[in-house]
């Protein structure tokens, strides 16, 4: 498996669910924040757009997105 199957195949079980998993921030180990892991997995989304051309991708990009500005805005 390359790097680009094994993005697709983690971004493919993260919109299976319609969640993103959390992660650690750094060598410190503290925990990300809804923002900045919502913004990490829409830009593996839009990686996986630019090599796949599947609309699935950007759409789910766009939808992690918009729940934080509208989280944001509230």
């Amino acid at each position: 498996m390359n790097a680009a199957e094994l993005v697709r195949t983690l971004v493919d079980q993260q919109m299976s669910k319609n969640s993103v998993m959390p992660g650690k921030n750094g060598p410190h180990q503290h925990q990300e924040t809804a923002v900045r892991n919502s913004c990490h997995w829409a830009i593996s989304c839009l990686k996986c757009y630019t090599w796949y051309k599947q609309d699935c991708y950007l759409n789910y990009a766009c939808e992690l997105l918009q729940r934080i500005t509208t989280e944001h805005d509230q």
